[in-house]
Formats: C-alpha cells, structure tokens, sequence
C-alpha cells in the first residue's frame, strides 16, 4: 500500500492541526469520516508497505475503533478481509509525490527525473546574490 504524510485538522478545526506520517489510502478514508471531509490536507505520498488489507484493517481498528459505539473501520470496510484500496488514486484520493531529494555540499537539494541536480544558472545566481544584499543591507 501507499503511505503518505498529511496534515489533519482535528473535528475539522484549522487552528487545531496535526502532522500525520505513514498513513494509507484506508486510514485517510477514515480520518476523513472522523474529522470531516476537509479535514486530511497537504497529502504527500512518501513510500509504500507490503500489508495485506486484513492486517491493515486490524491494526486501523485497534487504533480507531476503541469506542464499539463508533466502530469508523468496520463501517467504512466491512467484513473479514474486505478489500482495501492499496493506492491513493484508487481511493479516489488527490495526493502529490513528494520530491526526490539528496544532500549536496551540506545542503538538500531536488533532484529532476533523471538524478541530476538542478543547479541555478548564473543569470539566477546572480539575483539572488543581489536579492541577498538588499536584504541584508536594511
């Protein structure tokens, strides 16, 4: 399964946010039913898991589905071992790829499709040297 990060407004609250890391397409779905439609935000697809869905389903009922009067998971994905969306697009889920990045020269860099670095040109360098001073000189 994919897994992303995102950031999860709390009963749908925009001044009360988390920094949810590794979830999959099923626990998005539902942190959604939790806290609301709008809730789950910034989603950044960063790696993915060999899980099968009856273990993901188990393990997102033993964090979810405490209160037996709000079994989220077992509404959302009934049965023994239903089958479960293994990627945010079947999902139906919008997500962004998070970029490639690397350390370069004590700095993280993005890397382009192909691996190289996309370094600044001159003309670029330049104006942010320039930018730099102004902004250092006030």
């Amino acid at each position: 399964m994919q897994l992303a990060n995102a950031i999860v407004s709390i009963a749908g609250n925009i001044n009360h946010t988390v920094l949810a890391i590794d979830l999959t397409p099923a626990e998005v779905i539902v942190l959604k039913a939790i806290h609301g439609d709008a809730a789950v935000n910034e989603i950044v697809m960063v790696g993915k898991n060999d899980v099968s869905c009856a273990e993901e389903k188990g393990r997102l009922q033993r964090k979810y589905d405490k209160n037996p009067n709000r079994a989220y998971v077992e509404k959302l994905f009934p049965g023994h071992s239903p089958a479960l969306a293994k990627t945010f697009k079947e999902a139906g889920i919008q997500a962004q790829v998070a970029p490639k990045v690397k350390q370069e020269k004590g700095n993280i860099v993005a890397l382009k499709e192909d691996g190289t670095v996309d370094k600044p040109t001159e003309k670029e360098l330049r104006s942010m040297r320039e930018a730099e001073s102004a902004v250092t000189a006030t």
